[in-house]
C-alpha cells in the first residue's frame, strides 16, 4: 500500500455481574500481567515488533481516565454518548481497566505494577455509553458502536454478561452489530459472567455474543482453567460438551486470561480504597480485550484484510480457532470454546492462508 494502513479496533465492554475486583494497597513493581501475555503468545508478537502502531483501537465502555500514567503518549479520541462531555473521563472505572488491558504503556515504576497492554502502540478511540451506575440502554450502546464503525473500526469487542446491565437489549443493538459485520468489522464479545453465587454452568452465552459470526470469549485463570463464572455455550455434542464441532459458530469460540488481571483505575474506589490507580479485576470483560488486541496485531501485519466482508471475518476467525490451545478436549468445548487463544500461531496461520 502507498500509505501506512490505519486499522480501527473497537473494544466495547460493559460492567457485568460476577466480575470481582481486588485492590492491593501496594502491588509493587514486580507485579504484572506478563503471565497472560505469555499464555496467549502476545509476548512473541511483541518480539516481532508488533505493537498495534498502525492500528487505531476504539473502546465502547464507561469512559477512560486518559490522564493516568498508563495512557501517557496514547492518542485518545473521545465520544460521550451519555453526558455529551467534550473531554475524556470515567465515572465507573471499568472502561479505564478494559482499555488498559488493550493499550497500557507499562509505565509501572516504584511501587507500581507493570501493566503492558496487548497493543500498546495503538491510538485509542473511546465512546462512553455506560453510566456511572454501570447501566446503559441498548440505544446508547448501539450509538457508540455506530459512531466507532462510521469512524473506520475494524474490530468490535463487546462485553455483556449474564444479568446484563443493558436495560433493554433489543433489535437496535443487534442491528448495529450486524451492520458492523456486514461492513467487514471483526466482532469479539465476552461470553458473559454468572450471577453472584452461581457458576458458569448456570449461564449461557447471550446476545450479542451468541450472534452468528461474532467471536465469543470465555475467561481462564493463570493455570489455564476455565473460570467458574464464565458462561457456557447452549449446546454440546457429547458428555461435558466434548466432541468434534462442525458448526463454526458454536459458542464460545475462544477463551483467554480473565482472572486476576491488573489494570489502570481512574482514581475511584476499588476494594475499599477511595483513590485507586490500579485494580485487580476478573471477568470475561477482561478476556475480551486480550483477543481484540491480538486481532489488532494480526491486522497490523495484514492491513489489506481490514474492513473487507464476512468472508474475511471467517478467515480471521478460522486462524484463531484452529490454532487455539486445547485443554484436555478435542474439537469444541462449551466452556473453553476451541481453546485458549494463541496469538503467534494464529498470525502464522493467517499469513500462510492469505
Amino acid at each position: 500500500m502507498s500509505r501506512q494502513a490505519l486499522v480501527w479496533v473497537v473494544v466495547g465492554a460493559m460492567l457485568v455481574s460476577g466480575c470481582t475486583s481486588q485492590l492491593q494497597e501496594t502491588f509493587g513493581s514486580s507485579a504484572s500481567n506478563d503471565w497472560a501475555l505469555e499464555m496467549t503468545q502476545v509476548d512473541e508478537l511483541h518480539d516481532r515488533n508488533l505493537t498495534g502502531a498502525s492500528v487505531r483501537l476504539a473502546v465502547v465502555d464507561s469512559g477512560v481516565g486518559a490522564d493516568h500514567r498508563e495512557y501517557e503518549g496514547v492518542t485518545v479520541r473521545w465520544k460521550d454518548v451519555v453526558n455529551e462531555q467534550p473531554n475524556p473521563y470515567d465515572d465507573d472505572g471499568h472502561g479505564t481497566h478494559v482499555s488498559g488491558l488493550a493499550v497500557a504503556q507499562g509505565k509501572g515504576g516504584f511501587n507500581n505494577p507493570k501493566v503492558q497492554g496487548v497493543a500498546p502502540g495503538s491510538p485509542l478511540l473511546h465512546a462512553k455509553a455506560i453510566k456511572a451506575s454501570g447501566q446503559s440502554s441498548a440505544s446508547d450502546v448501539a450509538q457508540g458502536i455506530d459512531w466507532a464503525v462510521d469512524n473506520g473500526a475494524d474490530v468490535l469487542i463487546l462485553s455483556l454478561g449474564e444479568r446484563p446491565r443493558i436495560v433493554d437489549i433489543n433489535r437496535n443493538l443487534e442491528n448495529s452489530v450486524s451492520r458492523a459485520l456486514d461492513r467487514g468489522v471483526v466482532v469479539v464479545a465476552a461470553a458473559g459472567n454468572a450471577q453472584q453465587g452461581e457458576s458458569g454452568e448456570d449461564c449461557q452465552v447471550s446476545s450479542p455474543a451468541n450472534l452468528e459470526d461474532v467471536i465469543a470469549v470465555g475467561a481462564v485463570d493463570r493455570n489455564g482453567t476455565i473460570a467458574e463464572f464464565s458462561c457456557k455455550g447452549g449446546s454440546s455434542s457429547g458428555p461435558l460438551g466434548i466432541g468434534q464441532r462442525e458448526d463454526p459458530n458454536k459458542k464460545p469460540e475462544l477463551s483467554a486470561p480473565g482472572v486476576g488481571l491488573i489494570g489502570p483505575w481512574p482514581g475511584l474506589s476499588c476494594a475499599g480504597r477511595a483513590d485507586a490507580k490500579y485494580c485487580l479485576n476478573s471477568g470475561t470483560s477482561q478476556a475480551a480485550p486480550i483477543v481484540g488486541g491480538i486481532v489488532a496485531l494480526m491486522l497490523e501485519e495484514n492491513p489489506d484484510l481490514q474492513r473487507q466482508d464476512r468472508e474475511t471475518i471467517t478467515q480471521i476467525k478460522t486462524s484463531l480457532t484452529e490454532t487455539a490451545e486445547k485443554q484436555s478436549f478435542r474439537g469444541h468445548n462449551d466452556r473453553y470454546g476451541y481453546g485458549i487463544v494463541q496469538g503467534a500461531d494464529a498470525l502464522d496461520h493467517l499469513n500462510r492462508n492469505t
